[in-house]
């Protein structure tokens, strides 16, 4: 007896068109195109709100995706969640169907309907070349999580990739001129530990070197790290760290962050065309 998989949630009430968007291949949903009412209703949605184009996107076809784009697909239309086809394409690692959404108009931050973003998702599952696309595109780096009141925290793609290690995705987003203590008041940061003294309880070289380079806050909050400095007994990691934050930062790190300061976030991705020698425009980018 042979056992079938059960429907996807998300592909239960679909149409023709939806099905061939999602696992079809690229001839039937041409063929599925050419007719009339097909076309007309190209951005139909399915009990789920999903669009042919989000379902194309979530499988990770970019013939598909820019075929329904072609004939006129929404790239920004969402489904019951808010989440965008470029949300849905980065949540599953997609880069190329990425790349096509928004190269025709996918906004970058997706909805804000959703409570999440597609760079949030990119930096907290690690999907790197997603990442940098939409640095590329213009997503905001420094966007938080969500609105909602009872939450107390405050995320951002930078934090979450902080919390779950991806180096890579840390590094991107701080050249990119996401903030090292993510947005957070001098206030917020009286209370609470900020993430330079989070990478100090860690012992970990690689994050405190880039937070303490991106000028990134240590309060005063992180009472275990003077114990442990103040005492004995430090291990070998613990040496290297205090070691590391006792040496004074070089005035060509300081310049450098000054001028960053001073550019702002949207003027850094603008560096390339300025009209700078190449090897300052690498040193503002943290290339040399």
């Amino acid at each position: 007896m042979v056992r079938h998989s059960p429907p996807r949630r998300d592909t239960v009430s679909n149409s023709p068109m939806h099905q061939a968007a999602f696992d079809g291949d690229l001839k039937t949903l041409q063929k599925l195109l050419l007719i009339a009412d097909n076309k007309k209703n190209i951005n139909l949605k399915n009990h789920l709100g999903c669009t042919p184009l989000r379902l194309a996107a979530t499988a990770g076809s970019r013939p598909r995706v820019e075929l329904l784009i072609a004939h006129g697909a929404d790239v920004n239309l969402t489904d019951i969640k808010g989440q965008t086809p470029l949300f849905v394409a980065v949540k599953n690692n997609h880069p190329g169907c990425v790349r096509a959404l928004v190269s025709h108009g996918a906004h970058p931050d997706g909805s804000p309907n959703c409570l999440s973003s597609p760079l949030f998702i990119a930096a907290m599952q690690g999907h790197f070349e997603c990442l940098q696309l939409l640095i590329e595109a213009g997503a905001d780096v420094n966007c938080f999580l969500t609105a909602v009141p009872h939450i107390v925290m405050i995320y951002t793609p930078l934090h979450i990739s902080f919390t779950y290690r991806h180096k890579d995705c840390f590094q991107a987003l701080l050249i990119a001129g996401a903030n090292p203590d993510c947005g957070l008041t001098k206030k917020y940061l009286e209370a609470r530990p900020s993430l330079l003294d989070a990478a100090m309880e860690w012992g970990d070289v690689y994050f405190i070197e880039l937070l303490v380079e991106f000028g990134g806050s240590m309060t005063n909050h992180n009472k275990r790290w003077k114990e442990r400095v103040s005492g004995d007994h430090m291990t070998e990691k613990e040496q290297e760290v205090q070691a590391y934050l006792s040496v004074p930062r070089s005035l060509q790190s300081l310049c450098r962050l000054t001028v960053r300061k001073s550019l702002g976030v949207k003027r850094l991705a603008s560096v390339p065309a300025l009209p700078l020698p190449t090897y300052l425009k690498k040193y503002l980018q943290y290339s040399v």
